[in-house]
């Protein structure tokens, strides 16, 4: 089992979370003087960290996110339906085709 995120399967909630924060890019914020916000991931969490001129202002654990699980066997099984289902439906196109040329029509 692993973590399902926007269709993929990842091998656990960690690397998941991974990607998923890794989505987030820094910020510039117009304050005086400038502020960057990111997310930092640790090595054991990921935190919100604002800087400014480089020395770190605040660093704020982010939420934990929780992921649905994911079974790879399931997914397999899906494909293939959906492909046997597209197969199915070209011989089927295909066979009517072949009648109607051979009734004339």
């Amino acid at each position: 089992m692993g973590a399902l995120y926007q269709g993929r399967c990842f091998t656990t909630d960690a690397d998941a979370a991974r990607y998923y924060w890794s989505a987030f890019p820094a910020a510039f914020v117009p304050t005086d003087p400038v502020s960057i916000v990111t997310v930092i991931y640790d090595g054991v969490n990921h935190h919100l960290v604002t800087t400014q001129n480089g020395i770190t202002v605040s660093s704020i654990a982010v939420p934990s996110v929780q992921f649905a699980q994911c079974n790879p066997v399931e997914l397999v099984a899906d494909g293939s339906l959906l492909a046997f289902s597209i197969v199915g439906i070209w011989i089927a196109a295909f066979s009517f085709n072949m009648l109607r040329k051979v009734l004339g029509r």
